[in-house]
């Protein structure tokens, strides 16, 4: 038995996919971070998928990239530098997370 709000979400998510809006309706920052890696050999926009699912939480998000928590943070700044992101912002990582999922 599954319940609506188990299927809801992969639901919608299908549903933009196919879309021919689902690019534009990706936040800006998620091109920027990929225009950025590439030029530069970084991993921001993994940096950011990797927090997000680790819901926000900085030393699970360290662990899980293998990295130092102080290079978590770090690339954290970073991404809010380049981006204009804020990170506190509950809308903002929603967006971000559905743009993501996109």
């Amino acid at each position: 038995v599954r319940h609506c709000r188990e299927l809801a979400f992969p639901y919608i998510l299908k549903t933009i996919r196919a879309s021919d809006l689902s690019m534009s309706l990706r936040h800006p920052a998620v091109a920027v971070l990929r225009i950025y890696d590439e030029k530069n050999d970084t991993e921001l926009l993994q940096t950011l998928r990797v927090y997000l699912r680790n819901f926000c939480n900085q030393s699970d998000a360290a662990k899980a990239l293998h990295v130092h928590l102080n290079t978590l943070k770090y690339r954290l700044r970073r991404i809010g530098e380049l981006t204009g992101v804020d990170l506190k912002d509950y809308d903002e990582v929603m967006y971000l997370q559905i743009s993501l999922e996109l």
